[in-house]
């Protein structure tokens, strides 16, 4: 068999290589470049959270592009591996405003080889949020079960970025079940509604921004009302009217009225009629269907009263009642809660108000001043029939767990204090700040600190090549030898295709803040706080920082000139872009890392990560 010379080998795949990138930039030149959005459903809509590529028919030069979105949107670019990569995608921090549209423009899109580049634009429409399309009871029904289940279809799957929310007017205690699998919502009460009651049914509807890295909310849009349905509950077969109803009837009416679905025979009726608890009063009738009973006195407060009569009673047609007949009503008595918003909810608005709504009219005076909220927050309160707001004056404060509770003693309509203590609780949204640096991976196997310092700059506006970075990194050739090494206090330790530890290393923060000042201003700090890189990153500054990953370990050695390196196997680099709640107290930091992506760390993750490298980073101003 006849052997080729190595020589001739590695000219071959040279020549090869290059008669490749020869024929994609011809292809650039000549044929323009094509780009297909892919992402979109078949309306040419995007779902809510989803994520937009922007493949292009040929590689592009990376470095020239410059995609932008309007109106702007929080959210990260990421290429796709490889560098002859065709596709840029758009992933939000956590939704797609609904039926907005977005603007999508890329600049410098070119051949991977060309200085220059055009600009491509497109429109991505976002999908209207799921809405209530059919109810199982219809509008002004008559003949809905006391205990009958109503469904509710939507036009959409359920979603967890759209929370709905169910009442009924006047209150009744519901169970809500949600159906993924028929995109519907069951609302079924926890007791037999008041038969002959009428009610509406309210569903209101928030969009909730899910943070696509850690899959928490971390804010609420305002709710909004999207459906009403009234229907009244069926009455028994000989009653269709019964005065008065509800759980909250005033001590002071003294009237009960039932009016029957025929005229009937009296003396059957009265036969076997009976009001407990008893009463001093007298029943009369004031027609043939009307039976009324009269007081004579107020009624007692917080008293449950029931009118029943058997089954048998007969109408002027001598036609008897088939079921027992069985209506009631409750008087008012201590002031009680009967719904509070938003209540054990995170990701609240600064500006929501809360809302307090009682079962009677209470006492303003009394509530106010049996009102408090922690931690103490400066707000003004204002009455709306029986529902109190409270509007924080200078709004809540991030990210904190406020706590608001009202007193018992505090007064009803009729002078009747609550019996007992309220709690509302709610966690604010979180403030985030994101700068706008696009995630991009590194090029060569241990050319992390060279990637990271490349995100950092372009978050600057300054665009260089990882190549670029190195030629004023430097690199030093020392061989490793048991216990020996180069100094990455200096230049780049081994090779930068190596592996980790054994034939390559990296390089500290001194060499590349020293490459990162022939572009803009940088400095290395050491031993900074997590508040501090926070004040930075609030400011603007982009933070290189050092790290490990994988199983690391310690992994000491001295140099030829006598320093000794405290390195650790695994050693790695990290760009930090973004922190959540307060400069003083960040919750967690969001990180574009060379290899594993885009990263939400908590603070406690990112301490414990970077103080192996001694807080060590470089700030790019």
């Amino acid at each position: 068999m006849r052997r080729h010379h190595p020589k001739i080998l590695v000219g071959l795949i040279v020549l090869g290589f290059t008669a490749l990138v020869t024929l994609i930039y011809i292809a650039g030149r000549y044929a323009p470049i094509q780009t297909i959005v892919s992402g979109l459903a078949s309306d040419n809509r995007v779902g809510l959270q989803e994520a937009v590529t922007v493949r292009f028919s040929l590689p592009v030069n990376r470095r020239l592009i410059v995609p932008k979105i309007v109106p702007t949107i929080e959210g990260s670019w990421r290429w796709s591996d490889g560098r002859f990569a065709r596709e840029l995608t758009f992933q939000p921090e956590t939704v797609w405003l609904p039926e907005q549209q977005y603007t999508i423009s890329v600049d410098g899109v070119g051949p991977i080889l060309s200085s220059a580049g055009s600009v491509v634009q497109f429109a991505v429409n976002v999908r209207e949020l799921p809405t209530i399309v059919a109810a199982s009871v219809s509008e002004n029904a008559t003949d809905v079960e006391p205990d009958g289940t109503i469904q509710l279809s939507l036009d959409q799957s359920l979603s967890n970025v759209v929370d709905f929310s169910f009442r009924l007017e006047p209150a009744a205690d519901v169970v809500i079940e949600a159906d993924p699998v028929n995109s519907q919502y069951r609302i079924r009460p926890v007791r037999p509604l008041i038969a002959g009651q009428s009610y509406r049914l309210i569903a209101e509807r928030e969009l909730v921004h899910i943070a696509a890295a850690s899959q928490t909310a971390v804010k609420r849009e305002p709710k909004e009302k999207i459906f009403e349905r009234s229907f009244t509950v069926t009455t028994p077969p000989a009653v269709i009217r019964f005065d008065p109803s509800g759980e909250a009837v005033a001590p002071t009416n003294r009237t009960i009225v039932l009016e029957f679905s025929a005229a009937m025979d009296q003396a059957s009726v009265d036969a076997v009629l009976e009001l407990t608890p008893r009463l001093a009063g007298s029943w009369r009738w004031e027609n043939a269907k009307v039976l009324v009973f009269e007081a004579q006195g107020e009624l007692p407060f917080d008293t449950d009263f029931s009118v029943t009569i058997p089954a048998g009673v007969k109408d002027l047609t001598g036609t008897p009642t088939t079921e027992a007949i069985k209506v009631g009503f409750r008087t008012v008595g201590a002031l009680r809660v009967v719904g509070a918003t938003p209540n054990k909810k995170s990701g609240i608005s600064r500006t929501s108000p809360v809302t307090v709504t009682f079962d009677q009219q209470p006492d303003q005076a009394s509530v106010t001043d049996a009102l408090s909220v922690q931690p103490p927050t400066a707000y003004a309160v204002s009455w709306q029939e029986k529902s109190l707001k409270i509007q924080p004056t200078n709004g809540w404060a991030y990210n904190t767990k406020y706590t608001i509770a009202l007193r018992r003693g505090a007064l009803g309509q009729y002078g009747v204090p609550s019996r007992s203590e309220t709690i509302v609780t709610f966690t604010t949204e979180e403030k985030v700040v994101l700068l706008n640096i696009a995630w991009d991976r590194q090029d060569r196997a241990l050319s992390c600190e060279a990637a990271a310092l490349k995100m950092a700059l372009a978050g600057k506006g300054v665009r260089v090549s990882e190549d670029d970075i190195m030629a004023r990194v430097g690199y030093d050739p020392t061989p490793r030898t048991p216990g020996g090494w180069g100094d990455p206090d200096v230049a780049f330790v081994g090779e930068i295709n190596g592996a980790q530890n054994t034939t390559g290393y990296g390089v500290h923060w001194d060499p590349i803040a020293r490459a990162a000042s022939a572009w803009r201003p940088a400095r290395v700090v050491s031993g900074i706080s997590l508040q501090e890189a926070a004040r930075q990153l609030e400011a603007g500054n982009p933070i290189v920082i050092w790290g490990v990953q994988g199983a690391a370990y310690a992994d000491p050695w001295v140099t030829p000139a006598g320093r000794t390196i405290n390195a650790w196997k695994g050693e790695h680099a990290r760009t930090l872009i973004g922190f959540r709640g307060s400069v003083d107290n960040p919750t967690s930091f969001i990180i574009n890392d060379p290899i594993a992506g885009r990263l939400t760390w908590s603070a406690a993750k990112l301490r414990s990560d970077w103080s192996k490298f001694g807080f060590h980073g470089v700030v790019v101003e």
